[in-house]
C-alpha cells in the first residue's frame, strides 16, 4: 500500500470516527436537553380541590378558597388569635388555606396498621394517596410498576406532626421515627409501591417542589429512572407557622395573598399536595401515554451571601430564569406567562417583579406582554407544594387556552416601575390564543433558605403523523363489561358511584373506551363488581345500583378452580342462544362446528331449530341442540380465560362434558347424543314418566311402590323418581296431600330406570364404534360417583349413563371436599345451580354457583354478566377477549375512592409544660394542673374550658344554656380530694350554676383547705371568664373526708327482682326531657334501661362511644353519673330540677364507663343512690341527693316566656322525622295474587321491573296493570278485564306515582291514583292498597327530596287511609335505585312485616318509619334581631285572611314594598282596608290581580317589578282554596282546581325565581298535608307538595321555609261555623299573633318543615284513630300516654262490661231495655255536651241530635267499652236512634240463640260465686253438699238449665263505609 493510500485509509477512518463522535455528542446533547413529559397530575388543595380539574374550576371561577382555622386539629382556637402582633404565642390572622379531611387516610389500602397510620405525618399519607391517584390518571396500573426504576422526588418543608422521639404516647412508640422523618416522605411512597428508582426528599422551603421536579427531570435524562413522581406536600399540623410569622409581621391581616398589588400586606399560609408523573418525552410517546405538557427546561440556584438569609435576591432570581431559558433553548420572548412566586409581601413581590421585568419584560413587543399571575391569590401560600400547584395550574391553563385572573389586586404595586418592561398583571381572565408556536409558561418558586427554582413549561405538541395513515376510527358497538374493584365493599360501591357520576358528566365518552381503561389501567382488588351495559344510560343506571348494593364478600372462592357443570334436559327455551349467535364470533364458530358434527345424524338445521318451538318439543331434537349449545358455551367460557379444573355432567350433560375435555371428538359426541335421543324417541317415549320430589333420598325410597325407582339424587332434598305413569300419579297425589313439593318432569319416558334395559340392544348398535381418550381435565362421573379415566367412556358407558341413577349429590360433595368452590353451569338456563347450592349448604361451605344464560336472556349481555359474577368471585378473567375492544382507547377515569378513617394525634392543651411553671400536671380532662398553697396547707387545681376545647360539656344545657352538670362538680371535687388523700365527700352544695360561654373560655379553680383535727378539708369551686373580667364566682362549697376503700354494700341482683321494666326509647325520652327544659346532647344521652319497684328506680347507663376513651381519666365521668339521674327525671313534671346538695358520697372505683344505679326515696326531692359497675362491683354510694328548681334568673325567663305565649307556643310545634322501624319481620312476604298498577308508558322502568321481580322472587302471583287513563270508569273496566275474580286479589301496589307528566297542577300519576282509589272501590276489590313513590320524602339532611310531584301522593294517600281504612295498606317511598336487598324489604313491608306502620321509606337496607314529633322552636337570644324582610315582598293570596296577617307581619318587620297578589286584586273583599292599614304602617303597597296558576301572568308581574326597580326579595305563598268531598265523590276537575291553587303557584314561583337570592321563600302549608284530612284529598295533596318543595329547595341550597299551619283564629278557612266542629275534633284555633311569632322564630332560626297547631290530643287521637291506628302519631308524647291510658281503660272496661252482662242476665226484656236506654242516653249526653240525659229523646235520630262523624265514633267507643262488644264504626247509621240502638245492644248482649235469661239464673250465678269462697274444711263442705243435694232433688231434672254463659264472638268492625257527607265534613286548619 502506497503512502497516499495509507493516508487516504487513515483519513477515511478518522472521518468515520469523527462522524460517530459527532453523532454520540448529538445524542448526548439531545438526551441532556430532551423535554420531560408530564403524563399525569394529582393534587389536593384548599377549597375542596381533589384533582387538577377541580383546581381548574377553582381558578377559572375566581374562587377565594381561604377560610377559617380548622377546628379538628386540636388547636386552641380560643387563645390562638390576638389582633396584637406582639402577643407571644398568638396569631393576628385567623384564616388560611386548609385542606378538607386532612386527618383522613385509607390505611388498610396501603397495608398500614392504625398505630403506624396514627404516627405517620399526614404529609406522608397525603402523598401516598395522591401518588396512587396520579398513576391511575396516567392510565397505569400502579401494581405493574413494582420492581421498576420509578423515582420519587418530593418537596417537604417541615414535619410538625409527630412528637419528639421518646415523648410520644405508648400507642405510637416505635413508629415516631419513620412517622416524622422527612426522608421517609418520599421513601414511604417508594417502599409501599415497590419502586426501585431514586427516592429523594427535598427541603428548600417554599421552592421544594420545583426543585424536586428539576431533580426528577435530571434523573430521567440521565437514565437513573424511567418514570418519576415529583411534587411537594405541606400540612400545617400545628399553627406554628402562623405564630412565627405573626412575630415577623409577615402575614396578611385578612389571610389573603395580594400578589403584586398595592394593597399587599403579607403572605397567607396554606397547605396542599401536588404530584406530577414525569417521563422522557420519547418514552411517553412510545408507551402511548398522554402528554399533558412538557418541562422544556429548568434551573436551580442560590442567593448566596446576599442582603439577608430570608430576604429575596433579585439578581439571583434573574440568573435562575436565564439559566432555565438557556436549558430550554428558548428566548424570553418565547414565554407567554409566568406563574409567579407572588406571595403578597411588600418586600418580596417588588423584587420578583423587577427580576421578571429585567428578564422577560425587555425586548418584547408592547402588544405581547408577559402576563403575570399567582395561584396564591386563590388558595394562599402552600409552601412546599406551592411550585407544583403553580405547575398544575399552568398546565391546565394551556389545555384550556385561558389565563385565569389573579385575585385581590386593587392596583399594581407602586413599588415597581412597570414601565421598565412589558409585564402585566392578570387582573382579569384572558384567552390564551394559539400563535403558531406552542403555549409556554414559566413557574417560579423562591425558598426562604435562598434556593431559587424556575421551570419552563411548554404545550404538548401533537404527535407527528405516521407515514401510513391510520384507518378511520369506528367506535365499537354492543355491550361491554365495566369492571370495578376495591379493597372493601364500601370502596367498591364508592367506585361505582364515582364512575356513574363520571359517565353522567362525560356522556360522549364511548363505553368501549371506559371498559378498556378499567381493564388495563386499574389494579384488581378482592372486592369486585362488574356492570354490563350497552348504552350510557344503562351504564349509569346499573352503576348507581351497584353503588347502593349490599356488602359483597371478599373473593374466597376462586382458589380451587372452576367446575364446568353440564345439565341434562330441561334448560331449553325457544330462541335460546340466538343472541349469542349474532353477537359472539367464538360462540357462532363453535355452534357451526357442532352443526357440522350433527349433520350426518339428524335431518334438521341446528340454527333453524333454535327458534322452533315444535321441534324443541321433541326429544330427538332438543337433546342434540342442548348438547351443541353446552359445548359452544364451554368454548365461549374458555375464550375469556375461564378453564375448567373439572367437569361434571347430569345425564345427557355428560356427553357435552366429555367433548369439552377432549374425551370424545365432536363427531362421536354428536353420534352419541343424536343416536341415543333417537332411540329414546322411538322406543322409550310414551312408556313412563319422571317425578321430582323435594325430600331426602332415604325418605323417598321408603315411599316407592312397585314399578318406581330413584332416577337421580341431585341434592339433599332433591330426588327424581322414574317409572310408570299411574304409579307416579299415586305417589304425586300422596306426597302433594302431605305438603311435599312435587313436580312432574316434562318427559314421557322413564330414563335412569329399569325401563331403559328394553333398548339396551338397540343402543348398543347405535353406539358401536364410539371411542374415547384420556383427558387431562378430571371428569367427575355421575354414573360412577367420582373421577373416571375418560378413556372408558365407550358405547357401553353411554348406555349406563342412560340406565343408571344420576349421582349428582355424591359427586358434588366430592368436589366440595376437594376444595372446589366455583361451579359454572354450561346451559341456556340454569337448572342445577339450586341443587348444587343446596348441597353446599348441607356440607357447610360457601361457594359460588353461576349460570351462563337465562331464559329470555340469550345474548352477550347475559353471558358477560355471568362472567362478571365469576370474576367477582375471585376467578381471573381475560376481559379483553370478552368483548370487542378493537379501536377502543384509554381514557381518564375517576381515581380510587379511598375510604378514610380519622388518624390524628391528640394535641395537649396549649401552655407548654406546666411543671416548668412550678405546677404539678394533672391527667384529669378538666383540670390541667395543681399547686400547693404556701402557708395554708391547701391545694388549688386549675383548668381552662370552652365549648371548643371541651365540646361535650355543651351537651348539658337547661333552657338553652350550657352549664356544668352537678355531677361535674362532684367529679372535680372527688378528683381534687383524692390528690389530697380526702377522696370521700361529706357534703357539697351547689350555690350558682357554672355557665359555659358560647365564645371564649373560662378559668376554673378547685381549692382545698388544710385538714382540720378530724381530717376534714373544706373544698370550693370557682370560675371566671378569661379576659378582662377579674372577679371569681364561687359555684360550690363542701367538705371532704378521708376515703374508706372497703365497701360494705350488699350485692344487688340484676335485673332487680320483682321490678317492672320501663320501655326506654332514647330519642323519645330525651325529646320529652327537652320539652321540659333538659336539653341533653349526645354525650349526655346515656340512659339505656330503667326498672321500677314501688317507689324505687333502677337504671343502666353507658357512656357514648366518643366519651369512653377518656372515662379512665375521671373519678366518675360527669356525663355517666348525670345519665343515671335521668331515670328519676322521666317521672318528673314542671320546670327542671337540678342537683342542689350532695351528701355522703363514697367512691370505691374510678374510671367507669358503664353503671347501674339504684334510687331509693330518702325524703322530699331526695334520693339515696347506690352505684355499681356493669358486673355488680361497687362504684359509689350517695346517701342523699337533693334537687331544686333552676336559678331565679332562669325561672324569671321562663315566666316571661309564658307571658309572651312562647312557652305555650313551643308546645304547639312539631316536625316529621324518620326512624328505623323498631321491628321488621324479614320472613314476612306478600301472598296470593297482587295487582300492580303502573303507568302504561313506564312498564320498562327499572323501578317497576325491580318491584315486579321482587314480588315474583317471593312467590307472589303478580298481575301487572298498565294504566293509560285517569278516567274512573275506564280504569274500572280495565281492572275488570285484568282481574276476572276480584276476590282473588290479596293486595294492590300502585306505582302510578312514577308518571310525573302534566305538572304543574295534577300530574298523570296523581290523577291516575285518584282514579285507581275510586275504581278499586267500584270494582269491589277490598284488598289493601299500597301507594309507592320514589324519592318523594327526605328521610335526613343527606337524603333530599327529588320528586315534589310524587310527594303530593302522600297527601292523597293519607286521606285514602282515613276514608277507606279497611282497604288501605300504606305509603312507601322507594330510593332512587332498587337493588335486591331493597326489593326484598319492599316485599317484607307489603307482606305485613312492619306491623301497623303505614308510612315508610326504604333507605340503605333499612325500613324507616315516619313519625310526628314535638320539635323545639328556635328561641332567639335576648339581644338577637329577628328575621326581617328587605325590599319587595310578594304575597300570594295577599288579600285573604292569612295573606293579610302575613302582610302585617312583613310591614312591621320593615318590608318597604308589599305586593299583594290575588285573583281579584283590588276587587277582593277587604283589599282597600288592608291596603290603607299597611300604608299607614309605612309600607308601599301594590295590589295585583294575577292568577298564580297562570305562569305567564306571574312571570310578567315579576318582570315588571324588576324593571321598576322592585325585584322580589321575599315570597310568601299563602294562596289556596279548599274543597270538600269524599274520594268517592271527587271529580278530577274539582280535584285539579284545589291542587293547582296550592301547587301551580308555588311551582311557578320556584321556577321563575330560580337561584335569585331571596330573603325568604315562605310557603303556608297545612296540617292536612302532614296527616291527611277526610273529605279534603285535593287540599291534602297540594299541601304535601308544598312541604316537599321547601325540602327540595333546601337541598338545592336555596332558601325555603314551609310551615304546616293548624287552625288560625281571626278568619281564613276557619270561621265561626267551623271552629266549634274543629274544637270537637281536638283542633283548637290559635291567635294570629302566636302564629306569626312562630313564623318569626322559625325564620330567624332557619327552621322549616314545622307543623304549628294547637291540638287536644285526647280528642284528636280518638277521632283520628277510631277506624284505623296511626303509627305516625306515636312520636307525640301525649299520644303515647293516651294509648297507655286507653289500654288500662280497656282492661277496666272488660270488667265493667262483665258486670253489665250480669245485671242484664237477671232481668226480663223490659228491664233490660230500661237499663240500656239509660246507658245510651247518658253516654250520648256526655258526647254531645248536654248536662242532662233527658235532653236525649229516645226516638229522635242521632243525626237530628247533632252527631257528626267524630261524635258518632266517640259514642261508639264509649258504648263498646261499656258493653264489651266490638261495635262497628257505622253503629249510629245502622241504628239511627237511641231506642233502635238499644234493641240492637240487647240482642247482642243476650246469649246467642237462647231466650231472655230469667232472674233465677242470675241468682244461681251468685250461688256459684258464694261456693267459690267455701273454705277447705271437710265438715263445712259436707254441709254445703248435703244442702245442694236436697235442693237438686226438689228440682225437676227435665227443667234443669245449664247456666254456663255462651261465649259470644264480638262482631267484626265494618270499616268500609262513608260517613262523611255534607252534614259531617271534617275540617282542616288553614
Amino acid at each position: 500500500m502506497t503512502t497516499d493510500e495509507k493516508a487516504l485509509t487513515y483519513l477515511k477512518r478518522v472521518s468515520a470516527e469523527l462522524q460517530q463522535t459527532r453523532e454520540k455528542l448529538r445524542e448526548e446533547q439531545n438526551r441532556r436537553t430532551e423535554p420531560i413529559a408530564i403524563v399525569a397530575m394529582g393534587c389536593r388543595l384548599p377549597g375542596g380541590v381533589t384533582s387538577p380539574d377541580g383546581l381548574w374550576r377553582l381558578v377559572s371561577e375566581g374562587t377565594d378558597a381561604v377560610g377559617a382555622f380548622p377546628a379538628d386539629r386540636g388547636w386552641d382556637l380560643d387563645t390562638l388569635y390576638d389582633p396584637d402582633p406582639d402577643v407571644s404565642g398568638t396569631s393576628y390572622v385567623r384564616e388560611g388555606g386548609f385542606l378538607d379531611d386532612v386527618a383522613g387516610f385509607d390505611a388498610p389500602f396501603f397495608g398500614i396498621s392504625p398505630r403506624e397510620a396514627l404516627a405517620m405525618d399526614p404529609q406522608q399519607r397525603l402523598l401516598l394517596e395522591t401518588s396512587w391517584e396520579t398513576l391511575e390518571r396516567a392510565g397505569i396500573d400502579p401494581a405493574t410498576l413494582k420492581g421498576e426504576s420509578v423515582g420519587v422526588f418530593t418537596g417537604v418543608a417541615g414535619q410538625e406532626y409527630a412528637p419528639r422521639m421518646g415523648t410520644g404516647s405508648e400507642e405510637i412508640e416505635g413508629y415516631v421515627l419513620t412517622g416524622g422523618a422527612g426522608s421517609v416522605v418520599s421513601g414511604r411512597v417508594a417502599y409501599t409501591l415497590g419502586f426501585e428508582g431514586p427516592a429523594v426528599t427535598v427541603d428548600t422551603a417554599c421552592s421544594s417542589s420545583l426543585v424536586a421536579i428539576h431533580l426528577a427531570a435530571q434523573a430521567l435524562r440521565s437514565g437513573e429512572c424511567s418514570l418519576a413522581l415529583a411534587g411537594g406536600v405541606a400540612v400545617m399540623s400545628t399553627p406554628g407557622a402562623f405564630v412565627e410569622f405573626s412575630r415577623q409581621r409577615g402575614l396578611a391581616l385578612d389571610g389573603r395573598c395580594k400578589a403584586f398589588a398595592a394593597a399587599a400586606d403579607g403572605t397567607a399560609w396554606a397547605e396542599g399536595v401536588g404530584v406530577l408523573l414525569l417521563e422522557r418525552l420519547s418514552d411517553a410517546r412510545r408507551n402511548g401515554h398522554a402528554v399533558l405538557a412538557v418541562v422544556r427546561g429548568s434551573a436551580v440556584n442560590q442567593d448566596g451571601a446576599s442582603n439577608g438569609l430570608t430576604a429575596p435576591n433579585g439578581p439571583s432570581q434573574q440568573r435562575v430564569i436565564r439559566q432555565a431559558l438557556e436549558n430550554a433553548r428558548l428566548s424570553a420572548a418565547d414565554v407567554d406567562v409566568v406563574e409567579a412566586h407572588g406571595t403578597g409581601t411588600s418586600l418580596g413581590d417588588p423584587i420578583e417583579a423587577q427580576a421578571l421585568l429585567t428578564t422577560y419584560g425587555r425586548f418584547r413587543p408592547e402588544d405581547s406582554p408577559l402576563w403575570l399571575g399567582s395561584l396564591k391569590s386563590n388558595i394562599g401560600h402552600t409552601q412546599a407544594a406551592a411550585g407544583v400547584a403553580g405547575v398544575i395550574k399552568m398546565v391546565q391553563a394551556m389545555r384550556h387556552g385561558v389565563l385565569p385572573k389573579t385575585l385581590h389586586v386593587d392596583a399594581p404595586t407602586p413599588e415597581v416601575d412597570w414601565s421598565a418592561g412589558a409585564v402585566e398583571l392578570l387582573t382579569e381572565a384572558r384567552e390564551w390564543p394559539e400563535r403558531g408556536e406552542p403555549r409556554r409558561a414559566g413557574v417560579s418558586s423562591f425558598g426562604i433558605s435562598g434556593t431559587n427554582a424556575h421551570i419552563i413549561l411548554e404545550q404538548a405538541r401533537p404527535e407527528e403523523p405516521s407515514d401510513t395513515p391510520a384507518p378511520a376510527r369506528t367506535v365499537p358497538s354492543g355491550v361491554v363489561p365495566l369492571t370495578l374493584s376495591g379493597t372493601t365493599p364500601e370502596a367498591l360501591r364508592a367506585q361505582a358511584a364515582s364512575l356513574a357520576d363520571h359517565l353522567r358528566a362525560y356522556p360522549g365518552t364511548p363505553l368501549h373506551d371506559t371498559a378498556l381503561s378499567l381493564l388495563t389501567t386499574r389494579t384488581r382488588f378482592p372486592h369486585r363488581g362488574v356492570v354490563v351495559a350497552g348504552t350510557h344510560e344503562e351504564a349509569v343506571e346499573r352503576l348507581a345500583a351497584l353503588a347502593v348494593a349490599p356488602d359483597t364478600a371478599p373473593a374466597v372462592h376462586g382458589g380451587g378452580g372452576v367446575v364446568f357443570v353440564f345439565p341434562g334436559q330441561g334448560a331449553q327455551w325457544v330462541g335460546m342462544a340466538l343472541g349469542l349467535l349474532s353477537e359472539s364470533v367464538v360462540f357462532a364458530e363453535w355452534m357451526a362446528r357442532c352443526g357440522e358434527a350433527l349433520a350426518p345424524f339428524v335431518g334438521w338445521s341446528l340454527v333453524d331449530v333454535l327458534g322452533d318451538e315444535e321441534a324443541l318439543g321433541r326429544v330427538e331434537v332438543v337433546q342434540p341442540v342442548l348438547w351443541a349449545v353446552m359445548v359452544s358455551l364451554a368454548g365461549l367460557w374458555r375464550s375469556v380465560g375461564v378453564e375448567p379444573a373439572g367437569v361434571v355432567g347430569h345425564s345427557q350433560g355428560e356427553i357435552a362434558a366429555a367433548c369439552v375435555v377432549g374425551a370424545l371428538s365432536l363427531e362421536d359426541g354428536a353420534r352419541v347424543v343424536a343416536g341415543r335421543s333417537a332411540v329414546i324417541a322411538s322406543s322409550l317415549a310414551g312408556g313412563g314418566g319422571m317425578l321430582s320430589v323435594a325430600l331426602p333420598v332415604g325418605v323417598v325410597e321408603g315411599r316407592l311402590g312397585g314399578g318406581l325407582s330413584v332416577a337421580a339424587v341431585n341434592g339433599p332434598s332433591s330426588v327424581v323418581v322414574a317409572g310408570g305413569v299411574d304409579a307416579l300419579g299415586v305417589l304425586e297425589e300422596e306426597l302433594g296431600a302431605e305438603g311435599v313439593r312435587v313436580r312432574r318432569v316434562a318427559v314421557d319416558y322413564a330414563s335412569h330406570s329399569v325401563e331403559v334395559e328394553r333398548v339396551e340392544g338397540e343402543l348398543a348398535g347405535v353406539l358401536e364404534g364410539v371411542s374415547a381418550v384420556s383427558s387431562g381435565v378430571p371428569f367427575y362421573s355421575t354414573v360412577m360417583g367420582g373421577v373416571v379415566d375418560t378413556a372408558l367412556l365407550d358405547g357401553g358407558y353411554w348406555y349406563r349413563n342412560l340406565r343408571e341413577p344420576v349421582r349428582l349429590e355424591e359427586v358434588t360433595r366430592r368436589l366440595l371436599g376437594e376444595g372446589r368452590r366455583v361451579f359454572v353451569e354450561m346451559s341456556p338456563h340454569p337448572v342445577l345451580g339450586f341443587v348444587v347450592a343446596e348441597t353446599m349448604g348441607a356440607v357447610g361451605v360457601d361457594g359460588l354457583v353461576v349460570g351462563s344464560l337465562r331464559r329470555g336472556e340469550g345474548g352477550l349481555e347475559r353471558f358477560l354478566r355471568s362472567v362478571g359474577e365469576v370474576f367477582a368471585g375471585g376467578v381471573d378473567v381475560d376481559w379483553e377477549a370478552a368483548f370487542d375492544a378493537w379501536g377502543a382507547r384509554r381514557v381518564e377515569l375517576p381515581t380510587y375512592p379511598f375510604q378514610h378513617q380519622r388518624y390524628w394525634l391528640k394535641t395537649e392543651r396549649a401552655g407548654g409544660d406546666v411543671s416548668s411553671a412550678g405546677l404539678t400536671p394533672s391527667a384529669h380532662p378538666l383540670l390541667g394542673a395543681a399547686v400547693e398553697l404556701p402557708g395554708t396547707g391547701g391545694v388549688a387545681f386549675t383548668g381552662r374550658w370552652s365549648v371548643r376545647t371541651h365540646p361535650w360539656l355543651a351537651d348539658h344545657a337547661v333552657w338553652g344554656t350550657a352549664l356544668l352538670p352537678g355531677t361535674g362538680f362532684v367529679d372535680l371535687v372527688l378528683t381534687a380530694g383524692a390528690e389530697a388523700d380526702c377522696g370521700a365527700l361529706e357534703e357539697l352544695v351547689i350555690e350558682a350554676p357554672l355557665i359555659l360561654p358560647e365564645d371564649g373560655s373560662i378559668q376554673v379553680r378547685v381549692e382545698i383547705t388544710e385538714p382540720d383535727e378530724s381530717g376534714r378539708r373544706a373544698v370550693s369551686v370557682h370560675s371566671r371568664p378569661e379576659g378582662d373580667e377579674p372577679g371569681w364566682t364561687r359555684h360550690a362549697t363542701g367538705t371532704l373526708l378521708p376515703e374508706d376503700l372497703d365497701s360494705s354494700e350488699p350485692t344487688l341482683a340484676w335485673p332487680p327482682a320483682d321490678a317492672t321494666p320501663v320501655p326506654v326509647d332514647a330519642a323519645s325520652v330525651y325529646a320529652d326531657l327537652a320539652e321540659r327544659g333538659y336539653e341533653y346532647g349526645p354525650a349526655f344521652q346515656g340512659l339505656r334501661a330503667v326498672w321500677t319497684r314501688d317507689d324505687e328506680i333502677f337504671a343502666e347507663v353507658a357512656l357514648p362511644e366518643q366519651q369512653q376513651e377518656d372515662a379512665g381519666r375521671f373519678s366518675l365521668h360527669p356525663a355517666l353519673l348525670d345519665a343515671s339521674l335521668h331515670a328519676p327525671l322521666i317521672y318528673g313534671t314542671g320546670l327542671p330540677r337540678l342537683p342542689f346538695s350532695w351528701n355522703g358520697i363514697t367512691l370505691w372505683t374510678r374510671g367507669a364507663s358503664r353503671l347501674r344505679a339504684h334510687f331509693v326515696p330518702a325524703g322530699e326531692e331526695t334520693w339515696q343512690v347506690t352505684v355499681t359497675d356493669h358486673t355488680g362491683a361497687p362504684v359509689a354510694r350517695i346517701d342523699a341527693l337533693i334537687g331544686r328548681q333552676v336559678t331565679q334568673e332562669q325561672l324569671a325567663e321562663a315566666r316571661l316566656a309564658r307571658e309572651t305565649g312562647s312557652s305555650r307556643l313551643d308546645n304547639m310545634v312539631y316536625g316529621t322525622n324518620w326512624a328505623p322501624a323498631e321491628a321488621t319481620d324479614l320472613a314476612a312476604a306478600p301472598t296470593g295474587t297482587w295487582l300492580v298498577a303502573m303507568p302504561a308508558g313506564h312498564t320498562d322502568d327499572a323501578t317497576i321491573t325491580a318491584c315486579l321481580t321482587a314480588l315474583g322472587d317471593r312467590g307472589t302471583h303478580v298481575v301487572p296493570l298498565p294504566v293509560d287513563t285517569s278516567g274512573r270508569g275506564a280504569l274500572t273496566d280495565l281492572i275488570a278485564r285484568a282481574v276476572p275474580d276480584v276476590n282473588a286479589i290479596t293486595g294492590v301496589l300502585s306505582l302510578l306515582a312514577l308518571d310525573e307528566t302534566g305538572h304543574p297542577g295534577v300530574t298523570g300519576g296523581l290523577a291516575a291514583t285518584l282514579a285507581l282509589v275510586q275504581a278499586l272501590g267500584d270494582a269491589g276489590i277490598e284488598a289493601p292498597l299500597w301507594l309507592a313513590t320514589q324519592n318523594a320524602v327526605a328521610t335526613s339532611d343527606t337524603d333530599p327530596v327529588h320528586s315534589t310531584d310524587q310527594a303530593a301522593l302522600w297527601g292523597l294517600g293519607q286521606v285514602a287511609a282515613l276514608e277507606h281504612p279497611a282497604r288501605w295498606g300504606g305509603l312507601i317511598d322507594l330510593p332512587a335505585t332498587l337493588d335486591d336487598e331493597t326489593g326484598a324489604l319492599l316485599t317484607t313491608v307489603l307482606g305485613g312485616g312492619s306491623g301497623d306502620e303505614d308510612q315508610l321509606a326504604l333507605r340503605d337496607g333499612m325500613v324507616l318509619v315516619r313519625r310526628l314529633e314535638r320539635t323545639p322552636l328556635y328561641r332567639p337570644q335576648p339581644d338577637e334581631t329577628l328575621w326581617q324582610p328587605t325590599g319587595t315582598t310578594l304575597i300570594t293570596g295577599g288579600t285573604g285572611a292569612l295573606g293579610g296577617h302575613a302582610a302585617r307581619r312583613m310591614a312591621a318587620g320593615g318590608a318597604g314594598h308589599l305586593v299583594l297578589v290575588s285573583r281579584r286584586g283590588s276587587d277582593s273583599p277587604g283589599a282597600a282596608e288592608l291596603t290603607a292599614e299597611l300604608t299607614e304602617a309605612g309600607a308601599r303597597v301594590t295590589v295585583a290581580a294575577v292568577d298564580v296558576t297562570d305562569r305567564q301572568a306571574l312571570a310578567d308581574l315579576l318582570a315588571k317589578l324588576t324593571a321598576d326597580g322592585d325585584p322580589v326579595r321575599t315570597v310568601v305563598h299563602a294562596a289556596g282554596v279548599n274543597g270538600f268531598g269524599s274520594l268517592e265523590e271527587t271529580t278530577l276537575d274539582d280535584f285539579g282546581a284545589v291542587v293547582s291553587a296550592k301547587v301551580a303557584g308555588a311551582a311557578h314561583l320556584d321556577a321563575l325565581l330560580g337561584d335569585t337570592p331571596l330573603d325568604g321563600f315562605i310557603v303556608f302549608s297545612s296540617i292536612a298535608g302532614v296527616w291527611g284530612s277526610g273529605s279534603q284529598s285535593a287540599y291534602s295533596a297540594g299541601n304535601a307538595y308544598l312541604d316537599a318543595l321547601a325540602l327540595r329547595r333546601q337541598g338545592q341550597g336555596r332558601t325555603a321555609t314551609s310551615i304546616a299551619w293548624g287552625a288560625w283564629g281571626g278568619g281564613g278557612m276557619v270561621d265561626a261555623t267551623s271552629a266549634p266542629q274543629l274544637r270537637r275534633q281536638g283542633i283548637e284555633t290559635v291567635r294570629p299573633e302566636l302564629m306569626l311569632t312562630a313564623l318569626d322564630r322559625a325564620l330567624t332560626g332557619g327552621q322549616s318543615g314545622l307543623t304549628v297547631a294547637n291540638i287536644d290530643w285526647k280528642r284528636f287521637h280518638a277521632a283520628f284513630t277510631a277506624r284505623r291506628p296511626s303509627a305516625l302519631l306515636q312520636g307525640v308524647p301525649e299520644v303515647r300516654r293516651i294509648a297507655a291510658a286507653e289500654a288500662r281503660a280497656r282492661r277496666a272496661d272488660l270488667a265493667t262490661a262483665g258486670s253489665l252482662r250480669q245485671r242484664l242476665a237477671g232481668l226480663d226484656e223490659g228491664a233490660q231495655n230500661e237499663i240500656l236506654l239509660d246507658l245510651v242516653r247518658a253516654e250520648t249526653a256526655v258526647v254531645l255536651g248536654h248536662r242532662d240525659a233527658h235532653a236525649v229523646h229516645p226516638d229522635r235520630a242521632f243525626q237530628e241530635l247533632g252527631f257528626d262523624s267524630l261524635t258518632a265514633v266517640e259514642l261508639r267507643n264509649k258504648l263498646s267499652a261499656a258493653t264489651g262488644l266490638r261495635l262497628p264504626a257505622t253503629l249510629l247509621f245502622d241504628h239511627p236512634a237511641p231506642a233502635v240502638l238499644v234493641a240492637h245492644l240487647r240482642e247482642a248482649l243476650a246469649p246467642e240463640g237462647g231466650p231472655t235469661v230469667h232472674r233465677a239464673v242470675a241468682e244461681v250465678e251468685k250461688l256459684r260465686t258464694a261456693l267459690a269462697s267455701v273454705p277447705d274444711d271437710r265438715t263445712v263442705r259436707a254441709q254445703v253438699t248435703a244442702a245442694l243435694q236436697v235442693l237438686l232433688a226438689k228440682w225437676s231434672p227435665d227443667a234443669a238449665q245449664d247456666g254456663t254463659d255462651d261465649d259470644l264472638d264480638s262482631v267484626t268492625d265494618d270499616e268500609v263505609f262513608d260517613i262523611i257527607d255534607n252534614e259531617f265534613n271534617e275540617f282542616t286548619a288553614s
